[in-house]
């Protein structure tokens, strides 16, 4: 609770105020104050007395001011010469409840350079909100009028401006609400108290203007006059609050935009990327048919090299008139052409439908080698493998005699032949 208060008292407009005065801080500040409501108790108890009770200003002993004090107020208002004559138990009550009404207005805060009333200072503050949401608005439109100048230190935060802004000012209507509570109250008890003292005329009206006094203090309590006072800030304020909100809204709405800029940026570049890897695809496909074309032409001109350079060599066995190569037109032709042909178009089927040949190898042969079965045991001529036939595997040694396989039937029968054959 002590925290939650402090915090509170922290926040009060008059508190910040004061504070913007005070270099030292609120805390070293044995004159800081703080707006308190106090309650009067007012007790008529005969036509000639009156008692009432109500606590003095809150702060440190002996640093009340005497302008200021409620109690001193009414003891100056009663010596002053310029009042109307109260005449009545009633006259003391209504000129009682009418000053202290009336005396938010004497309540002062001392500021930097003066002293500055209870209800000037939410008029200031709501002002200086006002003044930092319009700053908060121009810089944010600067930003968008001129996306690529460099952002100030202080202006690099964001939003934060904004929500200090807001935090403020929804401080400030909330105690203009708590104020207004109060103001209510007061006029409420006022108009039971003036229902009570002022007596009905025959048309069932009550007015204090046949009672001088009465309609002096009733006008001097300016009850009504504060509310509006009251209710017009409370316009400001929600006006400046709802300002504060739009521009958050505006700067949320920019930051999608930017996003969906950026987004589409991002696609673009990808389209672009997508374009140049289809162009280089292209690219790629075209110079494989080049390569294709060279090669086509090297399976075809490399056999012909190959034969005439090797008919061109010296031997025996080719044909010869004295000491030069005599080819006849039908032994030459064929063996060159011939051969060149049958070598070439193979190569040439080869190269051309080397994918699709490959393909078919992995589908057809790969598989084969990836699921081949597994080795089966041997097994004799009977068709009984070792371990059937009661022969005992390396992996059966060094097991125990439990471990020993089972005999099958044709074991057994096979076992008391032998043993027959041994007795005869």
């Amino acid at each position: 609770m002590d925290r939650a208060k402090t915090m509170k008292e922290e926040l009060q407009v008059v508190k910040k105020r004061e504070k913007e005065g005070n270099d030292n801080g609120w805390e070293d500040d044995p004159d800081a104050q703080i707006a308190m409501v106090d309650q009067l108790w007012l007790w008529v108890m005969d036509d000639e007395t009156v008692i009432t009770c109500f606590p003095g200003n809150w702060g440190p002993e002996g640093k009340n001011d005497s302008r200021t004090d409620l109690l001193d107020t009414i003891r100056t208002h009663i010596r002053a010469e310029r009042r109307p004559q109260i005449s009545s138990v009633y006259h003391l009550v209504t000129m009682i409840t009418s000053l202290c009404v009336g005396y938010v207005e004497h309540c002062r805060a001392d500021l930097e350079n003066c002293k500055d009333s209870f209800l000037h200072m939410f008029v200031s503050s709501i002002r200086i909100a006002a003044d930092e949401e319009v700053n908060c608005f121009e810089t944010f439109k600067a930003s968008l009028s001129n996306p690529d100048k460099p952002v100030k230190p202080e202006k690099e935060n964001g939003i934060l401006r904004e929500i200090v802004v807001l935090e403020e000012i929804k401080d400030i209507r909330d105690e203009l609400n708590i104020l207004r509570s109060i103001l209510d109250d007061q006029r409420g008890l006022l108009r039971k108290l003036w229902n009570v003292i002022v007596p009905p005329q025959p048309t069932g009206a009550r007015t204090t203007k046949n009672d001088p006094v009465l309609h002096y203090y009733q006008e001097r309590s300016d009850i009504d006059l504060r509310i509006e006072k009251v209710e017009k800030m409370e316009i400001d304020a929600k006006n400046t609050y709802d300002s504060i909100n739009h521009l958050l809204d505006l700067r949320q709405k920019n930051a999608n935009l930017q996003e969906a800029v950026q987004a589409s940026k991002q696609a673009n570049l990808a389209n672009d990327q997508a374009a140049r890897g289809q162009l280089q695809a292209q690219e790629a496909v075209k110079q494989g048919r080049i390569i294709l074309v060279f090669t086509l032409v090297t399976i075809i001109f490399l056999p012909l090299s190959f034969l005439t350079s090797l008919y061109a060599l010296n031997v025996d066995s080719f044909p010869h008139q004295g000491s030069d190569f005599i080819y006849p037109d039908r032994w030459i032709f064929p063996r060159i052409f011939g051969t060149s042909t049958a070598i070439a178009i193979p190569l040439v089927s080869l190269a051309i439908y080397v994918n699709p040949i490959l393909d078919w190898y992995k589908d057809t042969f790969r598989p084969r080698f990836r699921e081949s079965p597994a080795r089966s045991p041997p097994r004799f001529r009977d068709g009984r493998s070792r371990r059937e036939s009661g022969h005992r595997l390396p992996e059966d040694e060094g097991k125990g005699k439990d471990s020993s396989p089972v005999p099958t039937p044709s074991q057994i029968e096979s076992q008391q032949t032998n043993t027959s054959r041994k007795r005869m």
